[in-house]
């Protein structure tokens, strides 16, 4: 599923109004077939912003009391930058 792809919608169609040639990074996600397993979220872009990415992630998880474990691994096709998020939810104790 693509969350950002959509310039019609949301931030992405506010940004698209205010820069209509903006190349929007493309964010797709796969959940787990159990709650604990991890939600899996990729990020492309051929601007390689995967580190803001990973803070807003975080930043979100700490506005919202919530604890993750995040492990990452990037790579480059051509000249688009990918990052796969697995991200995991710390049960509380």
């Amino acid at each position: 599923m693509i969350i950002t792809g959509n310039k019609d919608t949301g931030v992405a169609g506010a940004l698209a109004k205010i820069y209509p040639d903006a190349e929007l990074p493309g964010f797709s996600y796969k959940m787990g077939e159990n709650p604990e397993d991890p939600f899996e979220l990729h990020y492309s872009s051929k601007r390689g912003f995967a580190d803001l990415a990973e803070g807003l992630i975080c930043s979100t998880a700490k506005y919202y009391g919530e604890q993750f474990n995040i492990e990452r691994n990037d790579w480059i096709e051509g000249d688009v930058h990918h990052c796969l998020f697995k991200i995991q939810r710390i049960a509380e104790a």
